[in-house]
Parts: structure tokens; C-alpha cells; sequence
């Protein structure tokens, strides 16, 4: 079941007899570095487990203080290569909030068709992350992929066609889009977007048989959490279903109670009025639609069908698009201010809080990302499964880790924590 080096270290002291501690590190087929560190019984099932990021923080956050608006964007998007889309609307909307703009409806059309095919290429990515762990057939697997293959390049180029660029748009801007998309280009979409629907459909219909097989031959509590869900927008984002001041970010230590895990981890733990939270497609399932399937291996259902729904509202938004409409304002009055973004990026909810001066320079910058919210979450779902099965359940929730890393660890020239500062 591992790819991954599996150290098992019995613990000697009488409190613990009978218990081994696992630890998987690296975990594999995500972005970023993580371990999992679990606490096993005789039986192989885990009693305790702590999903923690070795990730180290690249201060993207603190490069954006002392800066204009302007720049913000631009760094943020450069986070990930994963989630540029994700991370320039969050952080567009954070500025705007800050200023009190309002932005185009046309700009508002094509920066949601531009999410929704940054969301269509990497949910389509994360099927290709987890074949093995669901599917055996070897015939069935190869033609997965082949689909998967070209839903990846559908959901590149309607990003190239939006967004200027496929990695990192050079059409967004605050307050709006840069430009808009030709009559030429928005026929394109509607080609791609049809051509897309076809083999989503038979993924959706693979992943819904496969899973469901599985999950039969399975405890029936493998992979539950018991988390509370977060969730704001079925297929963009929206700031007023988040309440902003029942967000509290906790020091690991502090909420795992255990000194040693918590100095192993480079993550925040954000709670949400107390309590952790799942965020993601099957929060947003269970939240704007009818869905049911307690086991985390259900998330990679509700991934599955959110790909169709997001073809059904890019379709929507392409009737709707006036390739003739204004994108931005014709003037930006900065001020000082605070401002909001919320957007729901393929793995959950993403908040980016943004301070600026009269000048529009950037005094104070923060980013709660989805796996910051999942990355407590995930432990719990792995607790009272079996072993083999903990990496299974770490990456249904396609973990992201190079934006959730929020320390830096300072040390002496033997290699010696000093100091660990959480940011």
C-alpha cells in the first residue's frame, strides 16, 4: 500500500504497551512535504493520527508588505502552481474590499469562467493522483487516464483562452479584467466545455461504481471525522457566508495538547466558531445540494460530479457574457482600508485578508487556505481506520501544502530549534 519509507517504533513505556507508532514521511502524491504520524493498536487500526506538514513557509505574505496593491496579486497567484487562479481572485477581492470597488458584471463573468477551468483541469489532475488507490483493473486504469489526459488539456487551454496565460493569468487585475475574450474566443470555450462534458460523465460514472464496491468491503466507519463543514459558493466564492470574526487560529501545541507533535508541524490550526471543519467539494455538496456519504473516500464522488456542474454553469456564463462589455473601472481611487476575499478553490475555502494604506500600500496580508482548514480534519478521518488505508484517506482530501505552511523555524548553526514563529 506505501510508496513512502514506514518507520515503526514500538513505544517502551506501560502506559502504552501494545501500541506502535507508524510514521508515514513522506506522504506521497500531493503538493508540498507532510508526514502522518500514527498511533496503531495490535489490530492495525488507528487510535490517534496527526496529519503534519514538513512544508517550509516561503513568507509569500510578508513579500507583499510595504508593496502597492498592484503587486499583491501578482505574488499571490505565484504561491502555487496549482491554484494561481484560486489565489489571484482572493487576493483582487481582498484589495476591492479594502477600497470599495465595484467591479463589471462582465468582469465578474469571465474571472468565474476562469476559476471554473482552473477547477475542471485540477480536479481532473487529483483522479490521476488517486487511480491506484481506487481502481485495480490495469485496462480500466489506462483508459481513466487517457481521459483524464484530455480533460487536463481542455481545462489548460480554457484557461490560456480567459486568462492570458494558463499557469498565471495576466488578465486579472484589481478591479476587474484586463480585457475581454472575442466573439472567436468565446465560441471556443462552448466547444471545449461541451468536449469536456463527455468524458467527465464517464468519470463521474467510474469513480461513483468503483468507490461504492469498495467502500463494501470496508468497515463502515473508515474515514469519518465527524468535522463540521465550510463552504460559502457552490462554483465561485462569497464573502458574506463567512463570518470573518469566528475564525481563530490556534498554535499546534496548543490544540493536539502534545508538545511534540505540535513542534513537528509548520501549520496554524484554524477553528471555525471552535470547531475544525472539512472543506471542499463534498462540503459544498452536502451544503448548496443534496448529498449523503459520511466516509472520506466520498469526496472523490462529490470531485467526480462537481466537474459536471461546473460545465453546466460555465455554459451558463457563456450565454450571459458580453464579449463587447466593460472589464474595469476607468479609475481606481485607493484609500486606506480592510478588506475580505472569499473564494472556493478546488480544494475548499480560501480567505485572503488584505490592510492598505491611503496610499494603497499593503500594511497587513493573511491566507487561510482550504488545506489549512482540512489539515486537522484529515487526522480525525484517518483515527479508527485500518493503517493501510490512512494515505487512502489523506489524499481524498488532495492535500495542497506549500500555502498552508504559516512558520519559520529559526536555528543554530548545530541545527538546533531555537526558535519556531508562527505567522
Amino acid at each position: 500500500m506505501y510508496s513512502c519509507i514506514e518507520y515503526i517504533l514500538w513505544w517502551n513505556n506501560m502506559e502504552n504497551i501494545g501500541e506502535r507508532i507508524v510514521n508515514l514521511d513522506p506522504t506521497t502524491r500531493h503538493e508540498g512535504h507532510a508526514r502522518l504520524v500514527l498511533h496503531v493498536d495490535e489490530e492495525g487500526i488507528v487510535e490517534r493520527a496527526y496529519y503534519i506538514s514538513t512544508t517550509m513557509v516561503r513568507s509569500f505574505e510578508s513579500l507583499t508588505l510595504g508593496r502597492t496593491y498592484e503587486f499583491t496579486p501578482k505574488a499571490s497567484m505565484r504561491i502555487c502552481g496549482l491554484c494561481p487562479v484560486s489565489h489571484a481572485e482572493a487576493s483582487c477581492q481582498a484589495i476591492e474590499g479594502a477600497f470599495g470597488l465595484e467591479i463589471p458584471q462582465d468582469a465578474l463573468i469571465l474571472r468565474e469562467i476562469l476559476g471554473l477551468a482552473s477547477k475542471m483541469q485540477d480536479h481532473a489532475l487529483h483522479q490521476f493522483l488517486i487511480l491506484n488507490d481506487i481502481i485495480d483493473d490495469e485496462k480500466i486504469k489506462k483508459e481513466s487516464i487517457e481521459r483524464i489526459q484530455e480533460l487536463r488539456r481542455i481545462g489548460q487551454k480554457m484557461k490560456d483562452i480567459v486568462g492570458g496565460e494558463a499557469i498565471h493569468p495576466s488578465n486579472y487585475c484589481v478591479g476587474g479584467f484586463n480585457k475581454n475574450i472575442s466573439q472567436r474566443a468565446s465560441a471556443s470555450l462552448y466547444r471545449l466545455v461541451r468536449k469536456y462534458e463527455k468524458n467527465a460523465h464517464l468519470q463521474k460514472d467510474l469513480f461513483i461504481e468503483t468507490i461504492e464496491k469498495k467502500l463494501e468491503n470496508l468497515p463502515n466507519n473508515i474515514g469519518i471525522s465527524n468535522s463540521s463543514i465550510l463552504a460559502t459558493h457552490m462554483t465561485y466564492g462569497d464573502r458574506n457566508e463567512i463570518n470573518i470574526e469566528a475564525i481563530r487560529e490556534v498554535i499546534p501545541s496548543r490544540f493536539y495538547g502534545k508538545e511534540e507533535e505540535g513542534r513537528m508541524t509548520n501549520t496554524m490550526i484554524p477553528l471555525y466558531y471552535g470547531e475544525t471543519v472539512e472543506t471542499g467539494p463534498r462540503a459544498r455538496f452536502i451544503k448548496f445540494k443534496r448529498f449523503s456519504g459520511d466516509s472520506a473516500l466520498y469526496i472523490n464522488v462529490a470531485r467526480a460530479r462537481e466537474m459536471l456542474v461546473m460545465v453546466y454553469r460555465a455554459e451558463e456564463l457563456l450565454d450571459q457574457l458580453d464579449v463587447n462589455g466593460k472589464t474595469k473601472p476607468d479609475h481606481i481611487t485607493v484609500k486606506e482600508g480592510e478588506g475580505i476575499g472569499v473564494y472556493e478553490a478546488p480544494r475548499g475555502t480560501l480567505i485572503h485578508m488584505a490592510k492598505t494604506d491611503q496610499n494603497g500600500i499593503m500594511r497587513d496580508y493573511r491566507i487561510i487556505s482550504p488545506t489549512t482548514w482540512n489539515i486537522p480534519t484529515i487526522g480525525k478521518a484517518i483515527e479508527g481506520s485500518p493503517q493501510e488505508y490512512a494515505e487512502v484517506i489523506m489524499r481524498s482530501y488532495d492535500p495542497c501544502l506549500d500555502c498552508a505552511t504559516h512558520c519559520i523555524i529559526v536555528k543554530d548553526t548545530d541545527g538546533k530549534i531555537l526558535e519556531r514563529r508562527y505567522m
